[in-house]
């Protein structure tokens, strides 16, 4: 007997391990010559890129730069205003299980805390804590016999027609921004602190390429020439374009952004202020499209015995990928007279997700830090404002795994009567998938020859888990041949019932060895 074999690829892309680390990252500051004595420290701010992340030997390996920004009072007369700044590299090593070496990381890193302590008039220690979530990508190729065909058409086949998610490409693309901005204010005369985020995120498909664009929104703080301190927004469109292959209209893009170095530096000419920004942007684009694709669940021969080896195989389905715009609207008392709001900072501090009811429970706290200024002295004021978001969407029922994103987007504030209404827009990036395990037939092979004699007639009374196939195979006959005996019209929704007599049609053989 001549066994012919269909084959099929099939590219997954499925999370195999994930795990939090928390990184301390430690560097002192010294505060340069032209510069005043440190008196106090008014306020700190941190963020991390991640540069780079791979495997190598075992390890993941993540390196990246952590950006800190100092605002102090001076220790002089006017008790002036001044800023330091520093870059703090992130070199981390972590030992990952010896199965999953052929991977892809995917790290998020995000600052839980930063502490700045004066160690004297001339140096801060700095101490920032970094949050890590790495999760490790796998995008196997799995070949496998999708059906098995004889020369004399005796193999029987179980097929089972599945929904699967296919990965039919990942790209990335490295975009720059180098930017010089004009200042508002011709007296400025230092950046004190700067934060970077992306917004108002989109792309476009054209032919086999992908145009993503997206808003880079840099808020800087700045003191003037007569020590005052203000703020202002700079806003940076940038777009790339990313080749992908094999694009269609049912096609399931997810675009995800990371900075991976940024620089904001005020120039040295005084007499033409200008802002320069200069920063690089990764760009990730994976392709997916949910299919339905033919397994074979069993088989066997009517002639001979066979066997057949599989490989099981786990496959997130990507079932909705959405994009929510969360509002929050929140009034602050400033119990401070006399007291005016120089600029906003916002991060999220908690950001949870869970499945109550077939519906997604998003909650979480946003920390809204107002810097603050009165006749004597700046300070900063903060904020826990809690909230709550309850998704609701059809395909959740059918689904057991939850992905969110959460960032902010758009922060607007007014100031009236002593009091501060602050609007934000958080944007939940919601990933709807469904973890399934599949067996894969990988491999045939003949097992013993039978000698095919006359037909006998066996009757048999069905049993609790049994099925038309798994009788036709324990006696070596077909569905066909059962159902014709059994005046079953339509055997492939036939119910069975315990106990029902059937007639089963029997080839009596015996192996030959």
């Amino acid at each position: 007997m001549n066994l012919d074999f269909v084959y099929n690829d099939l590219k997954t892309d499925r999370k195999v391990f994930e795990k939090d680390y928390d990184f301390v990252l430690n560097q002192d500051i010294i505060v340069p010559d032209s510069k005043p004595d440190i008196l106090e420290i008014l306020h700190r701010s941190c963020d991390i890129c991640i540069e780079r992340s791979e495997v190598q030997d075992g390890k993941l390996k993540i390196n990246g730069i952590a950006h800190v920004d100092v605002m102090y009072m001076a220790d002089n007369e006017n008790n002036d205003i001044r800023g330091l700044n520093t870059e703090i590299e992130l070199n981390q090593s972590i030992d990952i299980p010896e199965e999953y070496r052929d991977v892809i990381p995917q790290v998020c890193a995000k600052v839980d805390n930063v502490e700045c302590k004066i160690t004297n008039e001339r140096k801060i220690s700095v101490t920032a804590k970094i949050d890590c979530n790495t999760a490790l990508q796998s995008n196997d190729t799995i070949n496998y016999i999708e059906d098995v065909r004889s020369d004399n058409n005796d193999i029987q086949v179980l097929n089972n027609k599945v929904q699967i998610s296919k990965l039919l490409g990942m790209e990335m693309q490295n975009i720059s921004i180098n930017e010089e901005v004009s200042v508002n204010d011709t007296e400025i005369m230092e950046l004190l602190e700067s934060n970077i985020k992306i917004i108002n995120e989109e792309y476009k498909l054209s032919y086999n390429k992908i145009l993503v664009k997206a808003d880079a929104v840099i808020n800087v703080v700045y003191v003037t020439q007569n020590n005052n301190v203000s703020t202002q927004e700079i806003i940076l469109p940038f777009t790339g374009f990313i080749d992908m292959a094999n694009v269609t209209d049912n096609s399931i893009l997810d675009v995800v952004y990371n900075i991976k170095n940024r620089s904001v530096k005020l120039n040295d000419n005084k007499e033409d202020r200008k802002i320069t920004v200069n920063m690089e942007i990764g760009a990730v684009v994976k392709n997916f499209e949910n299919s339905e694709v033919t397994m074979i669940q069993d088989m066997y021969s009517l002639t001979r015995g066979i066997g057949f080896d599989t490989h099981c195989i786990s496959n997130d389905i990507v079932v909705c990928l959405d994009n929510v715009i969360h509002e929050i609207k929140e009034t602050i008392d400033l119990d401070e007279p006399d007291c005016n709001v120089i600029g906003i900072n916002s991060r999220i501090t908690r950001n949870e997700i869970q499945r109550v009811n077939d519906k997604l429970h998003i909650e979480g706290e946003v920390c809204i830090e107002l810097m603050c200024r009165d006749a004597n002295r700046i300070f900063v004021k903060s904020y826990q404002v809690p909230y709550t978001h309850i998704y609701d969407n059809s395909k959740i029922k059918n689904s057991n795994l939850y992905c969110l994103d959460t960032t902010i987007k758009n922060v607007v504030y007014t100031v009236l009567n002593n009091k501060v209404d602050v609007c934000m827009n958080l944007k939940f990036k919601i990933t709807i998938k469904n973890k399934m395990d599949y067996n894969v037939v990988t491999n045939v092979r003949e097992e013993e020859n039978r000698v095919i004699c006359p037909y006998s007639i066996t009757i048999y009374y069905v049993k609790p888990h049994d099925s038309l196939w798994l009788i036709a195979k324990k006696f070596g006959t077909t569905v066909e041949e059962i159902a014709k005996y059994n005046d079953i019209d339509n055997p492939e929704s036939y119910i069975l019932q315990i106990g029902t007599q059937l007639f089963i049609p029997q080839k009596i053989t015996k192996s030959v060895v």
